[in-house]
């Protein structure tokens, strides 16, 4: 389904986790149809179909189609999250100004108290926006069950629950210092959700 889509790219691109990598999954191209939504989220749902599960939460943008898709198979609402930069602010003695985000429920959603709770993402390669999303899972209350994606591309240290995949793509990820193909000159793509 991946290749069909044109899902599968092959260049030079910058993850939403900063790294660099020769190999991109945009499931964007995958999910534009709403059969292979439906395929896709009933298989991604099948591992939590017996925990039940009260809530699905997704990071925005990558998660939403997929959360949404999953929620749908097992019958339960879906909710997401959005990053929200925090003020600029100068650091000390050297006039830089920096900014901090942090994963957010808006839009009037809610997790309710003891809520069983699945993060659902489309690829995951550091587990970082999924492990954000997790932590303000359990920090407003909610019981984390566990986490979904459609790829797992890396180690994801941070994800310490039950964590389900349905494909995992063993492509190299490399700091921006150590890429080949920043070395070689090659012109970067960023195509991901995250600047």
């Amino acid at each position: 389904m991946l290749e069909a889509s044109g899902a599968l790219k092959k260049g030079h691109f910058q993850l939403s986790s900063g790294l660099h990598s020769d190999a991109y999954v945009q499931c964007a191209l995958l999910l534009r149809e709403p059969e292979n939504v439906k395929k896709v989220g009933e298989a991604l749902a099948q591992p939590f179909d017996g925990s039940e599960v009260d809530l699905v939460v997704s990071p925005a943008v990558g998660g939403l189609v997929i959360g949404y898709g999953v929620a749908q198979a097992l019958g339960v609402p879906f909710i997401f999250t959005e990053r929200r930069k925090a003020r600029a602010s100068r650091s000390a003695g050297d006039g830089e100004k920096s900014a901090s985000s942090e994963m957010q429920l808006r839009r009037g959603f809610s997790i309710p108290s003891g809520a069983r709770v699945i993060v659902i993402e489309d690829v995951v390669t550091t587990g970082g926006s999924a492990a954000e999303v997790a932590s303000l899972v359990t920090e407003l209350g909610g019981d984390l069950v566990g986490v979904g994606s459609i790829i797992r591309r890396g180690e994801a240290t941070d994800l310490t629950r039950d964590w389900q995949a349905l494909l995992e793509v063993p492509a190299v990820a490399y700091e921006p210092h150590e890429c080949p193909q920043c070395r070689a000159g090659l012109a970067i793509d960023t195509p991901g959700s995250s600047r």
